[in-house]
């Protein structure tokens, strides 16, 4: 085998799985999520809040985003691996705060209604009880983050069709493992490194 062969299968088998790893460790930002998963979510519980009733567009009462998060890097082909962020901001006038639903990795045909099927509803809302009595959350700038939501007096769904084109109403609730997917995500790569840390400090310490 020529060296220049062999220098690039050590470039391909060596230094490219090097880079990878030090491209997901400088350029992505990762909290150790998975160990406090559980911890988080026994601390989830149902809040009641409704939805604004908006006459045209989407105000900061009511508004829809979507954006995306860095997971880091595939060192097959170095494909950036990034994840889809479908976000709505909701004012809840009863307890004057703001609430942030978070549905990470979702078909966004799926729910690109949920928003207007939302409206003037009343729901509740399943947050992390510290969030929601911290006096940090609840604003525009740091809403309380929700990973859940469920109808208070019917299920939140749209109209569909199955396989046999009967009409059929298809939940537009997050399933239990659609909503700790969401807080995985969140505490992972969303939740900044200093909040993290504070937020589990007492446990790290164990």
């Amino acid at each position: 085998m020529s060296s220049k062969s062999i220098g690039w299968l050590i470039g391909i088998f060596v230094l490219f799985p090097i880079f990878v790893f030090i491209y997901n460790r400088v350029m992505v930002s990762e909290n150790d999520g998975a160990k406090y998963l559980q911890v988080y979510l026994q601390q989830i519980i149902p809040y009641k809040i409704v939805v604004p009733q908006i006459s045209t567009a989407y105000t900061n009462q009511l508004k829809v985003e979507y954006d995306s998060y860095r997971a880091g890097a595939n060192p097959i082909g170095f494909k950036g691996i990034t994840g889809q962020l479908m976000l709505i901001s909701i004012y809840d006038k009863k307890s004057r705060k703001f609430f942030k639903i978070y549905l990470c990795d979702i078909n966004r045909q799926r729910t690109f209604s949920l928003a207007d099927k939302l409206e003037g509803k009343e729901i509740l809302v399943y947050v992390n009880k510290e969030d929601l009595t911290d006096s940090n959350y609840g604003t525009q700038k740091n809403p309380v983050p929700v990973f859940n939501f469920t109808g208070t007096n019917e299920k939140i769904a749209v109209e569909s069709t199955d396989n046999n084109n009967n009409l059929v109403m298809r939940s537009l609730e997050p399933t239990k493992p659609e909503c700790e997917h969401n807080v995985l995500t969140y505490l992972t790569y969303l939740m900044s490194k200093d909040a993290f840390k504070a937020r589990f400090s007492t446990n790290t310490k164990h």
